[in-house]
């Protein structure tokens, strides 16, 4: 693999600041669960600086939220990490599908976009390079500007924890989900995607109602890619 200089050239820069400047609607989304992962951390009797290592150091979304519940609740190391494990399998999927748009980028890079690669950056980028974007600082772009959103809601959560209503609480929860929404419906650009999103929505109800929670996000993940290649070829033909 090729890899880039290490200071970055300008068009590097352009498709940083491209980047930075996509992501900025969704942080209003994140920044709120954010806030709730720091409630949720001060409840369950994380210290301030407990629950920013967390953000820093992990920084996984919804497997921090497992996380701290279960370390709460008494759970070992080795549930905490193989739970938290299955959880993040999806990034491997996403990893090896975003991959392709980053063969120009080096070691370093590839390392720092790895470990900040998050549901919402992966979805916002795929699009743009389905679009035509091809510089890798995009992702990083999008990224560093996440990172720092989503540690700053922790910390504003756990210091505002005692000052926020239950109420107000409960409605940022949704606020993921609407980012999740906005980001699909902006994926589902011809016939075979919608047909992907919808056999894969269906294909998740039929698993939850049948109790299969264990790895149902990483066979979704995998039946729908596979349709979605099945069609693309069919459609080549």
């Amino acid at each position: 693999m090729q890899g880039v200089t290490e200071k970055p050239d300008m068009s590097s820069f352009s498709g940083f600041v491209r980047g930075a400047r996509d992501v900025v609607p969704i942080l209003f989304g994140v920044f709120p669960v954010g806030i709730a992962f720091g409630v949720s951390a001060r409840e369950f009797g994380f210290s301030a600086l407990e629950a920013s290592l967390m953000s820093l150091v992990v920084f996984a979304g919804a497997s921090q939220f497992i996380g701290v519940a279960l370390i709460a609740s008494g759970a070992g190391l080795l549930e905490v990490a193989i739970t938290t494990f299955f959880v993040n399998l999806r990034h491997a999927v996403m990893s090896a599908s975003i991959s392709v748009y980053l063969r120009d980028a080096g070691r370093a890079l590839l390392s720092v976009l790895a470990f900040w690669l998050t549901d919402e950056t992966f979805g916002l980028s795929i699009s743009s390079y389905h679009r035509g974007e091809r510089s890798p600082w995009y992702l990083l772009g999008a990224s560093l500007p996440f990172y720092l959103n989503w540690n700053a809601g922790t910390l504003a959560g756990y210091l505002a924890g005692d000052f926020l209503p239950e109420e107000l609480r409960s409605a940022m929860a949704f606020s993921l989900s609407a980012v999740f929404i906005s980001l699909l419906v902006l994926s589902c650009r011809d016939r075979i995607a919608v047909a992907v999103v919808t056999f894969s929505a269906l294909l998740s109800m039929v698993l939850y109602l049948g109790g299969v929670d264990f790895g149902n996000v990483v066979l979704v993940c995998l039946a729908g890619a596979s349709l979605g290649l099945v069609l693309e070829r069919w459609k080549e033909k």
